[in-house]
């Protein structure tokens, strides 16, 4: 006695679905045992709408070294009853016409092919009834509104897929039955609101800009940079088209850095006089004037003065004058001490 897992491998391609048979010993075992090595469809979600290849058993009496792995993904396998063989043979060696329900997300131009199975079966009739409207997936899996386009199915000669393989190899699984229906007709046109990174100023807009929503582009017919968002405040009136040009993250990469502004900085004074110029100090910078003025007279007319100054010797001379103007005694710690008077003694 042990306990079995059967493995399914979806038509034409695909990774495998393990299911619990449970112990080999029991009638349930036994039904499944008789569609092993053929090909079936199974009428119960999630296998419903896919020919699936029963290709082998696994149990745990030690024959199938891979068994604890598949008992990790394995599922409940489904009623006996509601399978159907269809074909004896691999899914290499038949001819399956899998069909898809072709589905277009109002907001994101996102496309899904939601398998149905083979033409006839319940999920194809199902979502045939559907096409042309906007449903909203009731599980949430995929989010928002999306149109029914139509039914698409692998070895028809004209029908709204892409390529043969989009339907075979590119859907997922969403009954029918877990769907709402909001009403026919197209998806509505999708309000976008652009505002600019440096004003308030804004526009609504039909353009399709999903791609960059929350984030920033230029346009051709405004100038400056424009923030991208998602709006309901379009109508027939109050919307314009705009010419993408490019996009960014942000305003801040759009408009780039700020140059620095200039301050102005107005130096504190470097000398500080803290007495009143003596007459000495008067005399020397006189001194320093005329010196300096006939040198001036001599260098730029020619003018001998009568008196031979040394020049450098008089700007030495200024230059300590303005130094002992800085020189102020109290702050540099000293006191200033009153005279002793000295009494003199009386003459002999």
């Amino acid at each position: 006695m042990a306990t079995c897992i059967g493995v399914l491998t979806p038509c034409p391609s695909g990774d495998p679905i393990y299911i619990r048979l449970g112990l080999d010993t029991t009638s349930f075992y036994n039904a499944w045992l008789a569609f092993l090595n053929s090909s079936i469809t199974i009428d119960a979600v999630p296998f419903t709408g896919i020919t699936w290849y029963f290709d082998s058993i696994c149990c745990d009496d030690g024959s199938c070294p891979n068994y604890e792995s598949y008992s990790a993904l394995a599922v409940p396998a489904p009623d006996p009853n509601k399978v159907t063989i269809f074909s004896s043979e691999p899914c290499n060696q038949t001819t399956i016409d899998t069909c898809c329900a072709l589905l277009t997300n109002c907001v994101t131009n996102e496309t899904l092919y939601v398998t149905v199975g083979q033409s006839g079966s319940s999920e194809y009739v199902g979502w045939s009834a559907l096409v042309d409207t906007l449903i909203t997936d009731d599980t949430e899996t995929y989010s928002g509104t999306w149109h029914v386009d139509g039914i698409c199915c692998t070895q028809a000669e004209v029908d709204p897929c892409n390529t043969p393989n989009s339907c075979s190899l590119g859907s997922v699984l969403l009954s029918y039955l877990d769907t709402t229906n909001i009403g026919s007709g197209a998806c509505p046109p999708v309000c976008y609101k652009i505002t600019n990174c440096k004003t308030t100023i804004f526009y609504y807009t039909f353009t399709n800009l999903y791609a960059y929503v929350n984030s920033v582009i230029t346009v051709e017919e405004y100038n400056g940079c424009w923030l991208v968002e998602l709006s309901e405040g379009c109508t027939e009136f109050n919307t314009v088209e705009v010419t993408l040009i490019q996009g960014y993250d942000d305003c801040l990469c759009c408009l780039g850095l700020e140059p620095p502004k200039y301050t102005r900085i107005i130096p504190a004074p470097n000398r500080v006089f803290y007495k009143t110029p003596s007459q000495c100090d008067i005399r020397t910078n006189t001194q320093f004037a005329n010196a300096y003025y006939r040198m001036f007279k001599n260098l730029k007319y020619g003018i001998n003065s009568e008196c031979d100054v040394n020049i450098e010797k008089i700007t030495i001379k200024k230059e300590l004058a303005d130094l002992a103007a800085t020189y102020y005694l109290p702050a540099c710690g000293q006191i200033t001490v009153e005279p002793t008077p000295i009494i003199c003694p009386e003459p002999s």
